[in-house]
This record gives structure tokens, sequence and C-alpha cells, in this order.
């Protein structure tokens, strides 16, 4: 499957290069009003949305949003943000951090990869058919969306949610500190195009962009109906096959075997790659947090963060809306309450 490796490697050279985790995205705007990462998650959600009904309205391609199960999509989104806030990291920034030389995210990666096997293949999976069938929602015998459930034309809602991607854009402001870090950071880096683009941290538009770009080329192969997708079932095949002995290389493993091996290339370009041992006291929440994303991603219907906010609410998907301003409520709700308000009392 040699197009979802270079999707993959081109998607872990843009994390490394706009560090993009959304939980330091949430983190850091709930701690210290820094939106780099929110503004560039955005800017993916537009790009991708944009993108995807052009391609669909033009015949190119037929959107394939995801179901929507209102339990399943509640609780694994929880379990997801728990799993989150406990590794302090996210579906692609624990491959960002992994591959860069932290040895710890390599246990959370280890955690996502037996979650999501207990889930797909393992002890769990009546758990999560059970949870799922049960409360499982239709419209009009299809996987209900924004614009069927209003009854009006797919671009009236595009143009609606592109209006407040660009009032939020537009509204949320990093402080001034941040950027004069950023600044630092760059002239520091140098100012050829060579550094820009191999070694300086991207814009959160370039970013943004760059993953919606990346979203349309996934989608376009043919081989991945999820866009940018599919990681935690790749990290399950690998544990999988240590049973089995046999690795399937198929659109979601050479996705995240490419995540791996293009941050590590960039890291290593850049010269940002650095062996990082974890405290002992940080082993069990590195492994548990990983753990608890790969069940709740598959249980919130195969739905991680990326998956949820920037390949399928473009898609205008119930299911994903709500799965993935459960997460971002639920990440953020507790962030603020070990981090902002524990430290005020």
């Amino acid at each position: 499957m040699i197009e979802g490796l270079i999707v993959g490697l081109l998607l872990g050279f843009i994390i490394r290069r706009g560090f993009f985790c959304m939980y330091n995205g949430f983190a850091n705007m709930v701690i210290s009003r820094d939106y780099r990462v929110i503004k560039a998650a955005i800017w993916a959600f537009l790009a991708t949305m944009l993108g995807f009904h052009v391609l669909s309205s033009l015949g190119v391609i037929a959107l394939n949003p995801k179901p929507f199960f209102w339990a399943a999509s509640i609780i694994g989104a929880v379990l997801f943000s728990v799993g989150m806030v406990l590794s302090g990291s996210c579906i692609v920034g624990t491959p960002l951090r992994a591959a860069s030389g932290k040895i710890g995210y390599w246990l959370t990666l280890l955690g996502m990869a037996i979650g999501g096997w207990s889930v797909i293949w393992g002890p769990l999976t009546s758990y999560r058919v059970f949870l799922q069938e049960s409360t499982k929602v239709m419209l009009n015998g299809k996987s209900p969306t924004l614009d069927a459930l209003l009854g009006v034309n797919h671009w009236v809602v595009v143009m609606v949610l592109s209006a407040l991607s660009v009032y939020l854009l537009i509204r949320l402001k990093s402080k001034k500190e941040v950027h004069a870090v950023e600044d630092q950071q760059a002239s520091a880096q140098g100012t050829s195009i060579f550094s820009k683009i191999f070694k300086t941290l991207w814009a959160p538009a370039v970013v943004g962009v760059s993953l919606g770009a990346l979203e349309m080329i996934a989608f376009l192969t043919g081989k991945s109906p999820a866009g940018l997708g599919g990681f935690i079932k790749g990290y399950a095949s690998y544990f999988k096959a240590l049973f089995t002995g046999s690795l399937p290389f198929d659109w979601p493993v050479a996705e995240i075997t490419g995540i791996l091996l293009g941050v590590f290339v960039s890291a290593v370009i850049a010269g940002e790659f650095r062996i990082v041992w974890p405290k002992a006291k940080r082993i069990p929440a590195l492994f548990v947090g990983g753990l608890l994303m790969g069940v709740g991603a598959v249980t919130a219907a195969g739905g991680c963060n990326v998956a949820h906010i920037i390949s399928h609410m473009p898609q205008l998907s119930i299911g994903s809306f709500v799965s993935g301003f459960t997460i971002i409520f639920s990440t953020t709700l507790l962030v603020y309450l070990i981090f902002v308000r524990r430290k005020s009392s």
C-alpha cells in the first residue's frame, strides 16, 4: 500500500514541522491562551471541508460520513479524552513525540495498540458491538449529517461553518509573549527557504492547509474512505501480528508506519531528535493513557480527534460533531480542573 505509506510520510513531516498535537492545543488554550494549534486545526477543518464538498459537487468523490451511535460516540470520546490527558498527548502527538526520541511515548503507542486490538478483535469486541448497534441512529437509511437533518443543501451548512471558522481565526489571538518566542525560534533557525521548510516551526495556516490538502490526497486515492484515519487499527494490527505472525500491509499499517518515519526524518534534518527517557512515575500514565485512547477511539465509531474533527466533521457527520465536541469539552474541562483550578486553590 504505497499510497498509504507516502501519505503517512507527508503527515509525519507536517505534524513535526507544525508540532501539531491537539492535546497541546487544548491545554495551551486553557493554561496560557496560546491558540497556535487550535488555529491550525480550524484551518485544517476549513480547508478539508471546502475541498471535500467541491470534489463531491464535481462528482469526483462520494462523501462517506461516519455513522452516529449516540452512546458509543459520547462514551468513546470521553475515554479518549481521559487518555489524552493522562498521556499528555493525542493520536498524532504520540507518534510525533515517540519518533522524535521520547521513549516513554512508545509505551503510549503500545497502549493504543492493545486498547485498539481489545475492541476490534479482542475480549472487548462484544462490548463495542453492543454499545454501537444498540444506540445507532439513522436518517432516511443513511448516516445522519447536518444538511440532511436541517433539510437544506449541503453548501448552506458549509458556508455557515466557513464563516464561523473565519470568525474564530480572526478572534483567537495568542498572548504577545507566545508570538515573541515563536519569532525567536524562527530567527535562530535561519531564513533560507530550506530552513523555513525543514527546520522552523510552521505557521498555523500553513500546517492547517497542508493537512487539508493531505486529507484530499488520501481520499482521492480511493484506498481510505476516512481520509486521514485508521491510526488505531494500524497500531492494533502490529500488536495482533505478534500472535498471528502475519501483518497485512493495508492502509492503516502503511499510514502509521509512514507517520513514524516522516516524523523521524524531519526531526533528524532539523536537529531536533533527542533521546529522552520518561520518569518512572510517568510510565503508568503513559501506558494507561494510550490504552484508553485505543479503546475510546474504536468505540466512538473508529474515531480519534483527527478522524472526527478534521476528517468527518468536514463531511457534516452528526456522529463526528458529537464525538468531536465531546473530546474538545472533556479535554479542556479536565485540563482546567487539573492544571488551573487545582493550582489556584
